[in-house]
């Protein structure tokens, strides 16, 4: 920001606009801020901003990208509580969750191999851009993983060998470019082996060496997010494996958040880490939270009581006294939606229901069906969740929809079957495709189709058809109508009660007036909570406040909430507001 030049001549002012003046000056408040982004999906993604008391360099940490790795995402969560003395830290403390709570490696595809392009097929590609997003602003990546057994660049013994991951610092390469990220990675293990108890539970340098033709793990390691962090962003990028072969989870998140530290202080972030009590990072997810179901509490030993149509939703858990957090879940038998992250309709009788805490069962909730029972569904009344809300589709009826909008559906009505509903041209399991798409977050986006099956429906609109394909019941369609997102303008309200409208009009830039505004909402074919703004990189909340000061020119994003899909930016200037006063003057 350029500094005001007051000189002799300088008219005086007000004490009152003085005082605006200076508080424009002043660099904005430093604390911490996180942001949550697929809120209402199933793959919602956390993100943590740390600002240091001084400046300094920007290290992004991340954890949880494979859900079986426990340690790794306990201490990334576990950083999330720092106070920064120097510099920035990004912190990604669960990048799966949807692999978290089912403690898998992967749901659909292995989120750390999905980094050598641009994607649209799976939920694991829109997590991949904001990650990507993310590491643009850093000035180093450290990822924490949990490997199989103990590397080892010579064999012992097959859980200490060349093959293995564990106890392991990994670089793709020991100099990229400028980057020395073996004298980086060295530096660090002269300082942290020492101190590890066993000595057989030291760390070693694991080098790919990702970019040699004869490397057994180029092809893999070119699609990892390191790589990813190193080519295209040019940063230093390094993981810290802790062993699946070590039982001690508290003592693993401690070495990796040790490790950690020391990698920070090495790329110039320094920060204050209060210690945990012993034992601390055992008691994850060890027993079942407090539940609230559908408005009250409901204790262990209660039935939920069903009948058919009843709406079924997970308002709240309790937290887990003096622990690490774990996100609880809930599933049906053999369900793959997250029924504590949307509503879900009772159809037909459930066996019951699962309580999971980070992917460990920690209870059951026993379901009583009650009313009459499902008998054929031959109208074919199909019920589906578009945005969590509840619709209704007769055979050969459509459903308009907008780009990016989630669908679920739930099964047809009175059906005691288990239906096949098949969405044509998108594929919602890995694997064989059986054409099963029901209870599946199918997220509308033009790009995941196979294109020959978007069916043109006039201007910009395409029709999307659904198929009822189950066996004994006769064969019936259904169509959504899908049309791009839209935005005509956003709302802004000034300090002092102004209403701003700003025409969006992407690559453009805005005069805007000195001072600070509410985002208040956009103008546009749906609700703006599909929107995500972001300010200079960075997501706001809608309803939350911007600021523009003198001479300033702040970058104004919109993305798509449900995929993170660019749809343009504008630049807002109060210098431009000043040079467009300035050519009124002259003309």
């Amino acid at each position: 920001m350029t500094p005001i030049r007051c000189t002799a001549s300088s008219p005086r002012l007000p004490a009152a606009a003085l005082l605006l003046v200076l508080i424009l000056l002043l660099p904005a408040a430093a604390p911490g801020s996180s942001h949550v982004f697929f809120e209402d999906t199933q793959y919602p993604l956390e993100v943590h901003v740390l600002r240091g008391r001084q400046p300094g360099p920007t290290v992004m940490v991340q954890g949880g990208i494979q859900g079986d790795e426990v340690a790794g995402y306990l201490a990334a969560q576990r950083l999330t509580e720092a106070e920064v003395e120097r510099g920035r830290l990004i912190i990604v403390p669960r990048a799966n969750a949807p692999s978290i709570s089912r403690r898998t490696r992967q749901v659909n595809v292995d989120l750390n191999r999905r980094f050598d392009r641009d994607r649209s097929r799976f939920y694991e590609d829109r997590l991949a851009r904001v990650i990507s997003h993310y590491l643009g602003m850093a000035d180093a990546f450290i990822h924490l993983h949990e490997g199989s057994g103990f590397y080892s660049p010579t064999y012992v013994n097959h859980l200490r060998n060349p093959r293995r991951w564990g106890q392991s610092v990994i670089i793709d390469t020991a100099s990229y470019r400028s980057i020395p990220l073996a004298d980086y990675a060295e530096g660090v293990l002269k300082r942290l082996n020492p101190q590890v108890d066993p000595a057989d539970y030291r760390f070693a340098l694991f080098n790919t060496r990702t970019f040699d033709d004869d490397s057994p793990y180029s092809q893999s390691m070119s699609k990892s997010l390191t790589c990813h962090a190193l080519t295209a962003h040019g940063i230093p990028a390094l993981a810290i494996e802790v062993s699946k072969n070590i039982d001690r989870l508290d003592w693993k998140v401690r070495e990796q958040l040790k490790a950690t530290r020391l990698f920070l202080e090495t790329f110039g972030v320094h920060i204050e880490l209060p210690e945990a009590p012993p034992g601390h990072f055992d008691k994850h997810a060890g027993s079942r939270p407090g539940l609230r179901v559908n408005g009250r509490p409901l204790e262990p030993d209660e039935p939920l009581r069903l009948s058919l149509g009843d709406t079924v939703r997970l308002d709240a858990i309790s937290s887990y006294a003096g622990a690490p957090r774990a996100e609880p879940a809930l599933f049906a038998p053999g369900g793959e939606l997250d029924l504590s992250r949307t509503p879900f309709t009772a159809l037909r009788p459930l066996d019951g229901l699962e309580v999971r805490a980070d992917g460990r069962s920690v209870g059951k909730v026993k379901v009583d069906w009650t009313g009459e029972e499902p008998r054929d569904g031959e109208d074919g009344l199909l019920v589906l969740r578009r945005n969590g809300r509840q619709r209704f589709l007769a055979p050969g009826q459509s459903l308009d929809v907008i780009e990016g909008d989630r669908v679920v559906l739930e099964g047809v009505w009175g059906s005691p079957r288990e239906e096949v509903l098949n969405v044509k041209g998108i594929v919602t399991s890995t694997g064989t495709n059986h054409g099963q798409d029901a209870g599946k977050e199918i997220v509308l986006e033009k790009r995941a189709f196979i294109q020959r099956y978007l069916e043109p429906a006039g201007g910009e609109r395409v029709r999307v058809r659904i198929a009822r394909e189950t066996e004994g019941a006769p064969r019936q369609e259904y169509f959504l109508e899908m049309r791009p997102r839209e935005v005509q303008a956003l709302m802004l309200v000034r300090h002092d009660g102004e209403h701003v409208l700003l025409p969006w009009r992407d690559g453009s830039t805005f005069p805007l007036a000195p001072g600070t505004y509410r985002l208040a909402g956009a103008w546009s074919n749906g609700e703006s909570i599909r929107l995500t703004p972001m300010l200079d990189g960075l997501p706001l909340d809608w309803g939350s406040t911007l600021r523009v000061g003198f001479d300033e020119v702040r970058r104004f994003e919109l993305r798509q909430a449900s995929t993170f899909r660019p749809m343009g930016s504008m630049r807002l200037s109060a210098a431009a507001l000043a040079m467009l006063g300035e050519a009124t003057r002259t003309h």
